[in-house]
């Protein structure tokens, strides 16, 4: 009886759903995919003497309706040659001989035989998991487990590869990383500060010697007779070990704004704090001199070194990966997508592990990891917040510059709007409506340029007290002002703007405008319909999603085409809604995704979804009522912007710019031998570099990643 309740329901609910106009499509995500689809090997056959190249695919469930796609590898996921499941946020991991103890959130403590480190075996033995571990420091046989408020635990290694011999040491507050020299623990605890124990005398379970100090101590890493401790705000702090093994302060080392993580590696720290990863050399261990530094990460989090290879642990650009050159630091990172946040990395046997959150243990080749490649970068020098290109040129929003403008086929140089001057960290939106562009800054007037000449704009009015994020629509302007709702301007006479009406009751993060119809995108509240009739704002509908789909996530952007709504829903994906009745609107399909959907542009019967965390999907919408996606391009730190110019897509790319690369293309010559074989001709691309394939059908999709490269 038990067995049919559950199935009864789903009947039941695809019932309900059909009764609201859903097709049962709409009950499958993204989860189907891989399950029928299979490639066991790729072989080249032939180059033609086009240049195009002929390949055969081996594997399983090669339907008729088989589609291929090819697209630019950016992001190095065929460097990810294995993966292993755990449970939530992997904190940390230590290797000794063929044993991996891993620390998660959910399962506490475990450990894997790692004697074949592309087939990780997990041993029985169980360690608490009502203990959070958070951090494991080793001292030959002997561990050290950080686990938050329960203090630092220790243990030893059995003959059997088993842990014995527990001991509880208390932190007085949350402790999150230990370090040992010789006979002495030293445990970051937090807001306890740093803690002392002797090793050789713990009978009474009391620290030694205790220093406190105003910012959370966040790790401690020992150089030669010298600890570097993170403060935080507060930068690292230099200590020098005494004969007794107690730090004594010598010296600090600032922080620009907040220290994440460091690690040292022979001679030279490496210091992680926001965007910036630094490098310095401890020749002169009390005074760490700057060596180099560069600034292209968005959500650090924590630094590792391996193998002369610099590794940045980042929640929107999954691993990053920075090359040593002549004792330097290169210029330019690598990128590797993880699909989601990473705390802990390890080497085993020449191979990486790096914890991915909700995902488990990816198994990295660091032999198989290429330069980022991408046809074009505009820089820029903050974080990039949104972005349009205009006859010609690039116009960024940066958190450090403003408004910048370059050239899209001339030298790199870039050049600032004079009018951002003493505004640069507020700036925030921009568009462009024919030949006029607009600024929306949060402490400065609202401008309005002719663009006529893009290269030399000309400020022709300025508004007070206009800010959000902007869209033109005849000679209304329309403002998404977030928190505070939204706003209708007329804008006929630039000398006197005339505020009409507002809606202050919704989070607005963005409008599209079809004639006198707003769409309105809102955070949790998804999408109103509003007509503007005689100046006025009038509310229309809601977008409403039935039970028992997902409520709204975050509606960040939408795009209107005829008498369809595309909204990028957050975590839920793309929606689609038919709008030919304002009033009434009707959700067709809302298709679950990876990673979080954040901005989307509609071409033909293609939509293209930029998805945080993950990359670009492009999605055939020839039937709205089942939209099947058709590739999915891995691309480490996306968020907002992307627009075509001629057949390069560029995207918004945060701290590393805008990025251009060639457009995702079907290939065409696809001959299907059997369901287990496919013969397939990739033709010679215009932009040369390596390519991923990606093979799908209405089941699902299976990635082939940096499978073919073009001279």
């Amino acid at each position: 009886m038990s067995k049919i309740v559950p199935f009864v329901l789903v009947i039941l609910i695809v019932v309900y759903l059909s009764l609201c106009g859903f097709s049962a499509v709409d009950l499958s995500a993204y989860g189907l995919a891989g399950q029928e689809l299979t490639i066991r090997s790729v072989t080249p056959v032939a180059t033609n003497a086009d240049g195009s190249l002929v390949l055969d695919v081996e594997g399983g469930g090669f339907t008729d309706d088989v589609r291929v796609f090819s697209h630019f590898d950016v992001n190095n996921r065929a460097a990810i040659v294995g993966s292993f499941p755990i449970d939530g946020m992997v904190f940390d991991m230590e290797k000794t001989g063929d044993i991996l103890f891993v620390a998660s959130l959910v399962d506490g403590l475990r450990a894997f035989d790692v004697s074949d480190p592309l087939k990780p075996v997990m041993l029985p033995n169980k360690y608490s998991s009502n203990t959070i571990y958070l951090d494991i420091e080793r001292r030959g046989q002997e561990f050290f487990f950080s686990c938050g408020g329960q203090g630092v635990r220790t243990a030893k290694l059995s003959n059997r590869g088993s842990l014995k011999d527990w001991k509880t040491l208390p932190s007085f507050s949350t402790a999150v990383d230990t370090a040992v020299v010789g006979s002495k623990l030293y445990v970051a605890a937090s807001k306890a500060g740093m803690l002392v124990y002797d090793l050789d005398q713990l009978e009474n379970y009391q620290p030694l010697a205790r220093y406190e100090a105003e910012q959370s101590l966040r790790q401690v890493e020992v150089y030669e007779r010298y600890l570097y401790a993170v403060y935080g705000r507060d930068g690292v702090w230099v200590y020098r070990l005494d004969e007794q093994g107690l730090p004594v302060k010598i010296a600090t080392l600032p922080a620009k704004r907040y220290v994440r993580s460091i690690t040292i590696v022979e001679d030279k720290l490496y210091l992680l704090e926001n965007n910036r990863l630094a490098k310095f050399d401890l020749k002169r261990p009390e005074e760490p001199a700057l060596i180099a530094e560069q600034n292209h990460f968005s959500a650090p989090q924590r630094l590792y070194s391996f193998g002369g290879r610099v590794y940045v642990a980042d929640n929107h650009s999954g691993l990053g990966i920075v090359n040593m050159v002549d004792g330097k630091l290169e210029e330019t990172a690598s990128f590797l997508n993880l699909g989601g946040d990473s705390r802990a990395a390890v080497m085993v046997d020449g191979l990486l592990y790096v914890g991915v959150a909700k995902k488990g243990i990816n198994i990295i080749d660091p032999q198989k990891i290429k330069p980022r490649q991408v046809v074009k970068t505009l820089e820029s020098t903050g974080l990039v917040r949104d972005f349009r290109l205009l006859g010609g040129y690039g116009f960024i929003v940066d958190s450090v510059d403003g408004v910048s403008y370059q050239s899209l086929d001339g030298p790199p140089k870039r050049m600032r709007l004079p009018e951002s001057e003493g505004h640069v960290y507020k700036t925030s939106f921009i568009t462009s409506s024919q030949n006029l562009f607009f600024v929306s800054s949060h402490n400065a007037p609202f401008k309005v340029f002719d663009a006529s000449d893009a290269a030399t704009l000309e400020l022709i009015a300025e508004f007070e007290g206009l800010r959000g994020n902007p869209v033109i629509q005849d000679d209304y302007l329309l403002l998404a002002t977030g928190a505070t709702g939204f706003e209708l301007w007329d804008i006929s006479d630039y000398a006197s703007p005339k505020r009409l009406d507002s809606i202050d009751d919704v989070l607005a993060t963005q409008i599209a405008v079809k004639n006198d119809l707003l769409f309105v995108a809102g955070e949790r509240e998804g999408v109103g319909i509003y007509r503007i009739l005689e100046g006025r704002l009038k509310f229309l509908s809601q977008v409403q999603l039935p039970f028992p789909l997902s409520p709204f996530s975050i509606s960040l952007k939408c795009v209107v085409r005829g008498n369809t709504l595309f909204v990028a829903n957050g975590d839920a994906g793309l929606m689609i809604v038919d709008v030919k009745n304002p009033q009434k609107p009707k959700v067709l399909n809302s298709l679950r995704l990876p990673g979080q959907a954040s901005d989307l542009m509609v071409e033909g019967d293609r939509v293209y979804l930029l998805s945080r965390y993950y990359g670009l999907h492009t999605i055939d919408i020839s039937n709205l009522r089942n939209p099947r996606l058709l590739d999915s391009l891995h691309l480490s730190d996306v968020w907002r912007g992307m627009q075509r110019w001629e057949d390069l897509f560029y995207l918004g790319n945060r701290f590393m710019g805008v990025t251009a690369i060639p457009f995702p293309e079907e290939i065409k010559s696809v001959h299907r031998v059997s369901s287990k074989k496919l013969r397939i001709t990739v033709p010679k691309p215009k932009y040369p570099g390596r390519y991923s394939l990606q093979i799908g059908n209405t089941k699902g999709t299976v990635d082939v990643e940096g499978v073919v490269s073009f001279p």
